[in-house]
C-alpha cells in the first residue's frame, strides 16, 4: 500500500462502518511530500468536519398538483408545493422499492427533507401519504397552506426524516 495512489484503491462496495478508516491527503502537511501527507480518519471524524456543514443546494423540487414524490425529489432537500385546487392535495411518498433503487441506503441511515406549502388559500393543504407498508409515515402528515389563518398559526412547512429500516422498507418521520 505504501506505493499505491489513493486513486488505485479498490472502490467502496458497502456502506461505511463506524470502525472503517478513510485515507486522505492533508495538503497543508508536507512532512511526507511536497504534495501532502497521507492520513486517516473515521466516518465520525469526517461527518464532524466543519467543511461538511456547508451543503450544496440546487433548486428545490416544485409540485403544483397531487403527485407521487420520487427519491430524486426527496434528495433535493426542499420540495415546494403551490396549488389552488380548493382542497387538500396528496403527495405520496415513493415506495420502499423505488426509494432503495434510487439511492444507496444502509439500514438505519436516513435523509432529511423539507416540504413548504406556498398555496394561498387556507383549504389548500398538502397531505403526505404512504404508498403502502414498505414506506410509512409517523407524525402529522398535513402541511398547512401559507394562508394567515392556517399557515400563519400552524406554519406552512415541515421537516421529515426518511429512515431505512430493512431492505426496501422506509419510515418517514415528521420531525418539525
Amino acid at each position: 500500500m505504501a506505493d499505491e495512489q489513493i486513486s488505485e484503491f479498490t472502490a467502496m462496495t458497502a456502506a461505511l462502518a463506524i470502525a472503517d478508516l478513510i485515507p486522505y491527503v492533508d495538503t497543508s502537511d508536507t512532512t511526507e511530500a511536497t504534495t501532502g501527507t497521507t492520513k486517516k480518519m473515521t466516518p465520525n471524524q469526517l461527518a464532524a468536519d466543519p467543511l461538511l456543514k456547508i451543503k450544496s443546494q440546487g433548486a428545490p423540487s416544485v409540485e403544483t398538483v397531487a403527485c407521487t414524490l420520487t427519491i430524486v425529489e426527496l434528495l433535493t432537500g426542499i420540495i415546494t408545493g403551490t396549488h389552488a385546487a380548493g382542497a387538500t392535495q396528496a403527495y405520496t411518498l415513493p415506495s420502499g422499492a423505488l426509494t432503495d433503487a434510487g439511492a444507496t441506503f444502509a439500514v438505519d441511515t436516513c435523509i432529511d427533507w423539507s416540504l413548504i406549502n406556498l398555496s394561498a388559500n387556507a383549504i389548500d393543504t398538502i397531505t403526505v401519504t404512504s404508498p403502502g407498508a414498505d414506506h410509512t409515515i409517523v407524525g402529522n402528515p398535513i402541511v398547512q397552506s401559507a394562508n394567515a389563518a392556517s399557515g400563519g398559526i400552524w406554519g406552512n412547512s415541515a421537516i421529515f426524516r426518511t429512515r431505512k429500516t430493512a431492505a426496501a422498507t422506509f419510515i418517514s418521520y415528521r420531525i418539525a
